[in-house]
């Protein structure tokens, strides 16, 4: 049996709490490993107003405004990644979609070897309601899924 030994590590990111402690894990396992590690976040695309003007946002100038939401996602992402305590270089990437699909995608397309990410946790009716990322790319990821598990709250 050959011993696992990623040498690509996503790391997706949301900015709660419970991320940073998937951001640390996935940085620990790459000091052990010598993996290289990519926080990545996705933020939902604005909402774009339609042909009859009907929107969730409201804004004359709705490039703007997905502009500043991506430069504040980056900012984010990049104390994030201070706050866990990186001593060796991550690689950022911010991009804007359904999270799910992209986590799925960048895994795919960067022949990651992992995923490290957390979980909030959440049960009943929360979790209906919400849906769970981490458990929809388990379901899909195209290589191992390590999961950090929250405990519901937030």
């Amino acid at each position: 049996m050959t011993r696992f030994s990623p040498k690509k590590i996503l790391a997706p990111v949301d900015f709660s709490k419970f991320s940073i402690d998937a951001l640390r894990a996935a940085l620990d396992i790459s000091e052990i490993r010598g993996a290289e590690v990519t926080a990545l976040h996705v933020t939902e695309e604005p909402s774009k107003p339609d042909t009859y003007g009907h929107s969730t946002v409201l804004h004359t100038n709705w490039q703007m405004i997905r502009e500043r939401v991506f430069e504040e996602s980056r900012a984010e992402l990049e104390t994030l990644t201070s706050e866990a305590g990186a001593s060796q270089d991550v690689k950022l990437e911010t991009i804007m979609g359904d999270p799910t699909n992209e986590i799925l995608r960048i895994a795919k397309d960067g022949n990651f070897d992992l995923i490290v990410m957390s979980t909030h946790g959440r049960t009943g009716l929360n979790r209906l309601l919400m849906g769970s990322v981490a458990e929809r790319v388990i379901r899909h990821a195209p290589c191992p899924v390590f999961v950090i598990r929250g405990n519901g709250k937030s």
